[in-house]
């Protein structure tokens, strides 16, 4: 009987080579789960911001078409889009108008219908005034050229944003920053890049143009 409570209490526990044997097994099991875990993580951000620049077109195009009626105060605010071999006539949205709608500042009678449409999208994302804790707060300089990361840099890592319409309304394309990442939307498509990533770039120049800009 002794024998056998003995042996019994012999196998009652882990010897140190047991155990090591265990803790090395957890390890390597945690280095081949963590880049997998990590790795899901960014794709999920990534969704998410792509995610809300969708949604922000969405219901900027919806937004468009109701307010279409007060859009001819616009006309003499036109910009050129390029697109398809072309320059088109369009209507463009900065960051700036964001952070007006966002924060309720004062703006000309001639930026009213920009102010109402970009109250309506920041509504759709849940970053419109009277949010304690908006996750998105906009810059007011112009992001026209910039890198993103840049832009953010010098801008107190506020975003920033460039949405362009044509007259019926719907959205042409548009860039954005969204935390860490950039995301453009062209064509139907959405891209979402780096903010740090060299190739990342607002539209300049050659893509949208206004009178007076050289």
């Amino acid at each position: 009987m002794f024998r056998i409570k003995k042996a019994f209490k012999d196998k009652g526990g882990f010897s140190l080579t047991e155990m090591v044997v265990v803790i090395s097994i957890i390890v390597v099991l945690i280095s081949l789960l963590i880049p997998k875990v990590i790795g899901y993580i960014k794709r999920a951000t990534q969704l998410s911001a792509m995610n809300t620049v969708r949604v922000m077109v969405n219901a900027m195009e919806v937004s468009l078409v109701e307010h279409a009626d007060k859009q001819e105060q616009r006309l003499d605010k036109d910009y050129s889009y390029y697109s398809n071999g072309e320059y088109i006539k369009a209507g463009a949205m900065t960051n700036w108008m964001f952070d007006a709608a966002q924060n309720n500042k004062s703006h000309t009678k001639e930026d009213e219908w920009d102010f109402v449409v970009a109250q309506e999208i920041l509504e759709s994302i849940g970053c419109q005034h009277g949010v304690k804790n908006p996750k998105l707060k906009f810059a007011t300089a112009r992001p026209f050229s910039q890198n993103p990361k840049t832009y953010k840099k010098n801008n107190g890592g506020k975003e920033g944003a460039l949405f362009i319409y044509a007259r019926s309304g719907g959205v042409l394309a548009a860039q954005m920053t969204v935390g860490d990442y950039f995301v453009t939307y062209r064509n139907g498509n959405y891209k979402v890049q780096e903010n740090s990533d060299p190739n990342a770039k607002f539209f300049g120049t050659e893509t949208i143009k206004r009178p007076g800009w050289n």
